[in-house]
């Protein structure tokens, strides 16, 4: 029988978000015939905490508050020893600060193989010179760096990174819960917030935050509003860690009399259920490498639209090839913006199309898993660090 690889699974918390579905996703999807997994965390906390419980996996939490005190440097310390003790194979970091708390300790624990993650392009804009410098040090250092993007996994290879230690694994949805809206759809969602069945819905979902580009998609609602007058734009989503950030958000929707068009929903878990009645889906993102936003939309036949921002070229870019998967538009043209959302000659991706090209897509949970998986087992081969694991 062959012995099963300990892997230990790093992230800042339970809370929502892109980064910790995907570890829920991932952590539900692996084989547990081959994997013995534990589960490393900042904070025992988040919604997403019963999920992970209830897979009967062991959860460790090592609070840290700032990484440059005496606290970070013991909690550290800790899992190290905890590595060591456990003898855990790899350690798998989502996120730029697990990245920075978890490379050392595996280090120091020796014979442990470290990955680190690159799912943030925004993290290395000018704003973030000392984080951007601290995660190019974390990478130099991890056995291996997986990016859920081309264009991340290209920001690497520049940064000198050695391409056989880049792995590219995408974004996975739950495919079962994305489905385009039965003919017989009575709409729900359009009547629990007084939408016209037959208007136009524009629906963003994401966590309300600074990089989200949501002042840029405020700019374009005026315009397309001019053209259709009974359009509505829907927000799904809140913003658990930045609060001020949303009052933010609000009173500038009110400041442009936009109150009557956009609508703030707060986190919901019926997204499929809402983007069933979506007309677009669009995600302004300044950050992302390939965010999570662009994909159930696809999966339930919605065409979307992605912003590609100057600032970071590379955002979303890689998940839209072609008029059959969305269009990628930069986000500081607010007419390019509208046009991509309502073509003027009528023709738009139909949810159909969108549908089927889904259903045949790498961007599927379990493919993430699987992959992932691969990845788990071939790493601690490839790094000579022990000789139990699988080939």
């Amino acid at each position: 029988m062959v012995p099963r690889v300990k892997v230990l699974k790093f992230v800042t918390a339970f809370a929502v978000g892109g980064t910790e579905r995907q570890f829920v996703h991932v952590t539900r999807g692996l084989d547990r015939s081959r994997f013995d997994i534990q589960i490393g965390c900042f904070r025992r906390s988040g919604p997403f905490l019963n999920e992970i419980s209830a897979l009967d996996i062991p959860i460790s939490e090592y609070p840290t508050t700032s990484f440059y005190s005496y606290e970070a440097v013991r909690a550290q310390l800790r899992l190290a020893q905890t590595i060591r003790r456990e003898r855990v194979q790899l350690v798998h970091a989502y996120g730029s600060y697990p990245n920075l708390f978890t490379v050392p300790a595996a280090r120091l624990a020796r014979n442990c193989v470290s990955i680190a993650s690159l799912r943030d392009l925004g993290l290395f804009s000018g704003g973030n010179k000392l984080k951007g410098a601290a995660q190019k040090l974390a990478f130099s250092f991890a056995d291996c760096v997986l990016a859920n993007s081309n264009a991340a996994r290209n920001w690497l290879l520049n940064q000198g990174v050695k391409q056989e230690r880049v792995h590219v694994i995408p974004n996975g949805i739950n495919v079962a819960r994305f489905k385009p809206a039965p003919d017989d759809c009575d709409f729900p969602i359009r009547r629990e917030f007084n939408i016209d069945p037959k208007a136009p819905l524009v629906t963003l979902v994401c966590r309300t935050d600074r990089n989200k580009g949501l002042e840029g998609f405020m700019d374009v609602v005026p315009i397309v509003a001019n053209r259709f007058p009974d359009v509505r734009f829907m927000l799904v989503g809140g913003s658990p860690c930045n609060p001020c950030y949303e009052i933010d958000i609000r009173n500038l929707a009110a400041r442009r009399n936009l109150n009557n068009r956009l609508i703030f929903t707060g986190e919901r878990s019926d997204v499929p259920a809402v983007l069933q009645e979506s007309t677009l889906s669009v995600l302004p993102s300044l950050s992302e490498s390939f965010s999570n936003g662009n994909r159930p939309g696809r999966r339930n036949g919605t065409p979307r639209s992605t912003a590609r921002s100057r600032r970071h070229g590379g955002c979303n870019h890689s998940g839209l090839g072609s008029s059959r998967n969305g269009e990628t538009i930069r986000r500081s043209r607010p007419r390019a913006c509208h046009e991509a959302l309502f073509p003027r000659n009528g023709h738009t991706t139909d949810q159909r199309t969108l549908h089927d090209a889904a259903r045949t897509s790498r961007f599927c949970e379990e493919l993430c898993a699987r992959f992932t998986g691969y990845i788990n087992v071939r790493m601690p081969s490839i790094n000579g660090k022990f000789r139990c694991c699988p080939k």
